[in-house]
């Protein structure tokens, strides 16, 4: 299964950050229920605000303002029977500024440095223990996966040649379709009646949709795949092995461990030192014990992801890089439902 576009792919990116904090015993989120900043980060923005006002002065502004306008109101509340009215405007009072404020902010978040770091980290402790598999049948399995990213690579750029082509070809379409319509409603004059005209306009716009709009369909989805970027090398290949199904709780397992032991290991005190380390280091050789059981079984889930490396096209679909996403920023909330779930 394929992620369905960029939307859903940041979506598993926050899914595998949170999963990872949790493992690792890190505060997931804020007392607003935003995910923690060492897990999600802003990675850049692009924004008409923001740098003589920061979101905490529009805040502030926001709260004098309602507690203004309900003062200015507050006969008219007190006499209304209807209890709900007052929280609906204030929902909707809010939602405006709030819709005003996230329109002029395009935000690119991704995991946190230092849980990517230690994804990176468990790419490595794992990465050989996948020569032992009889799915990958290679000396080299690392070897093997950076081939794959590069074929992938070469898909891409051939695939975003033949994008801007086909975008070019329904351009001219798009122009020359204007054209004719416009040219075809001056030539009826003013000697036809109203529905006459529109039976005419009628008949050129469901030509125009058949001819021009419904090819473009493909087109359009392909503006996704033409505005982003891919990761590339082990970056690749870290990202496809926590993102894909199949490998993503193994995976999310022992990178977990591994943070979790660099937090013990940072703190005071001799407890931390002695008993705590001893006791997360045996956590992470368990969780690594349970990968090489997993491999050394043979387990189909790893044939699985051997052929999505071995087809570029759906490789693609896996190591693109969703911080090229361009939308109003959400602030950093985690939507549980994310759009086409």
């Amino acid at each position: 299964m394929l992620p369905r576009d960029l939307p859903h792919l940041k979506s598993i990116n926050q899914e595998v950050a949170l999963h990872i904090g949790g493992l690792a015993g890190l505060p997931t989120r804020d007392k607003r229920g935003n995910v923690a900043a060492a897990l999600w980060v802003k990675y850049s923005e692009q924004s008409m605000v923001g740098m003589l006002l920061e979101t905490s002065d529009i805040h502030k502004i926001l709260l004098e303002q309602i507690q203004l306008q309900l003062a200015a109101r507050k006969d008219l509340i007190q006499e209304m029977e209807q209890n709900n009215v007052v929280v609906k405007w204030l929902m909707a009072f809010t939602n405006s500024w709030e819709a005003e404020y996230s329109s002029q902010i395009v935000s690119q978040h991704d995991i946190g440095q230092l849980v990517l770091s230690c994804m990176h980290e468990t790419f490595f402790e794992v990465i050989a223990l996948l020569d032992h598999s009889l799915h990958f049948r290679r000396t080299s399995v690392h070897v093997f996966i950076a081939e794959c990213m590069r074929e992938a690579e070469r898909h891409f750029a051939e695939e975003q040649e033949e994008w801007k082509l086909k975008v070019a070809t329904a351009r001219r379409l798009v122009a020359g379709a204007d054209f004719n319509l416009q040219r075809r409603m001056k030539t009826l004059g003013e000697a036809t009646t109203e529905a006459e005209r529109a039976e005419v306009y009628a008949l050129e716009k469901y030509t125009y949709d058949a001819i021009v709009l419904a090819p473009l369909a493909d087109i359009r989805d392909g503006g996704v795949v033409l505005a982003t970027k891919l990761h590339s090398g082990d970056d690749a290949a870290v990202r496809l092995l926590f993102w894909h199904p199949e490998t993503r709780s193994l995976m999310c397992r022992v990178v977990g461990t591994i943070l979790r032991k660099q937090e013990v290991c940072n703190r005071s005190g001799g407890y931390s030192a002695k008993v705590q380390r001893n006791d997360i280091t045996q956590k992470k050789h368990v969780a690594l014990d349970t990968f090489c059981a997993w491999v050394l079984d043979h387990d189909k889930r790893l044939q699985v992801l051997v052929d999505v490396l071995n087809k570029p096209e759906d490789l693609v679909a896996w190591i693109r890089d969703h911080k090229q996403l361009q939308e109003a920023s959400d602030g950093g909330h985690y939507s549980h439902n994310p759009p086409g779930a």
